[in-house]
């Protein structure tokens, strides 16, 4: 339905796509010929490489979500990727006009911290992002319920998999907290 919906309404300068949700590429790709204006790809995760590398696409043969995903890099006017490291993978692919805007800190805005004693009663573990399927975060809760009292874990952000995630701690009484999303200077408080 959304591409009826899209080719409603005053015609766009460009259209922007984001994935990870794939669909929503083929959408952008799609209303971006009807429409017949630029197509921008924003690439929050290294799709179509997460697929590989979380094992959810296995042997030599590319899937059809590789594909099609690297059918509509290959087309889009601009790839954004958050990280460098990203757009130097799609670059050598051949994909021509790839820029980085990272969705990080700026790291000389952020205070000095003097690091932790080596020694301590509690080892404090931090996981700031997503809280999806693919980021497998049941493994760093389970880990921890394993780990004790010597261990706390806090998760920090949201995401589809979090209301499953705060269940699995209580049944486990894994030593977890999570917080809400934080932005900015609130994450260093």
């Amino acid at each position: 339905m959304s591409v009826p919906v899209g080719l409603g309404g005053k015609k766009p300068d460009a259209i922007l796509a984001t994935a990870p949700s794939l669909p929503t590429l083929a959408t952008g790709y799609v209303l971006s010929r009807l429409r017949r204006v630029p197509l921008i790809v924003e690439m929050r995760d290294a799709w179509p490489d997460l697929a590989r590398d979380a094992r959810l696409v296995q042997g030599s043969v590319k899937s059809v979500a590789e594909r099609a995903v690297e059918f509509v890099q290959q087309r889009a006017d601009l790839v954004v990727t958050v990280t460098e490291g990203f757009a130097e993978t799609l670059r050598s692919r051949g994909i021509k006009n790839v820029e980085t805007v990272s969705n990080g800190l700026d790291l000389n805005a952020m205070p000095f911290l003097e690091a932790p004693p080596a020694e301590r009663d509690v080892f404090h573990a931090l996981y700031l992002g997503n809280h999806g399927k693919s980021q497998r975060l049941d493994i760093l809760i389970r880990a921890a319920a394993l780990l004790g009292d010597g261990f706390h874990l806090t998760l920090v952000g949201h995401g589809t998999s979090r209301p499953q995630l705060v269940k699995l701690a209580r049944e486990l009484n894994a030593p977890v907290t999570f917080f809400p999303s934080l932005q900015g200077q609130a994450v260093v408080q």
